[in-house]
């Protein structure tokens, strides 16, 4: 079989346990996203290692996957406002009120 490409931006500057703690950002990005409910194969882990490993596209995995927990926490946050509200609502409004 024909030997794989170099990798295409691997800093030079990185050291082993820099190179390990990305790789471990990522995977740990991943996971998070896979258990607030993405998709399990949107993404797979020997996708996103072998993005940071071989391709050096660590920096660029992680920025992606950070997007992508936030937007996901930002969605979670709105489905969450919108379950208090339509449950304040079936109390008959103000829970406030209802205290005194």
């Amino acid at each position: 079989p024909p030997l794989p490409p170099p990798p295409l931006s691997l800093p030079l500057s990185a050291s082993p346990r820099e190179a390990a703690a990305l790789l471990n950002d990522c995977c740990s990005l991943l996971d998070s996203l896979q258990r607030h409910g993405a998709p399990l194969g949107l993404v797979s882990f020997g996708a996103v290692i072998g993005a940071v490993e071989h391709w050096g596209l660590g920096e660029r995995v992680r920025a992606l996957l950070l997007a992508a927990n936030s937007a996901q926490q930002q969605q979670e946050a709105r489905a969450s406002a919108r379950a208090s509200a339509a449950e304040g609502e079936a109390r008959g409004g103000d829970v406030g009120a209802s205290t005194e």
